[in-house]
């Protein structure tokens, strides 16, 4: 089903959203996407647009704001509204 306002349904934009995701670095392990890092918690795609929850490596991590503005820019790239929240539990864990 595609949506009115042209774009593919929720499976595709999903799998697009992780695909972008997986181009925004680890500012402190560039080398890392923040897929492969595991600190993406969730990715939800409704109507409203994608809602995306990170998980810190940990509480204190300072580069976690420089990641949600990524990800929002990343998400955004792709023509979508987003949210981004950080969420502390359940802690991240490799």
């Amino acid at each position: 089903m595609v949506r009115p306002s042209g774009q593919p349904p929720f499976e595709g934009r999903e799998q697009a959203v992780w695909r972008a995701l997986r181009g925004v670095p680890d500012p402190e392990i560039p080398v890392i996407d923040i897929v492969e890092l595991g600190i993406v918690r969730a990715v939800v795609v409704d109507e409203a647009g994608v809602a995306v929850t990170l998980t810190p490596t940990f509480a204190a991590c300072p580069a976690m704001r420089v990641i949600e503005d990524e990800v929002a820019a990343a998400v955004t790239g792709l023509g979508e509204d987003v949210t981004v929240t950080t969420s502390l539990h359940p802690p991240w864990s490799s």
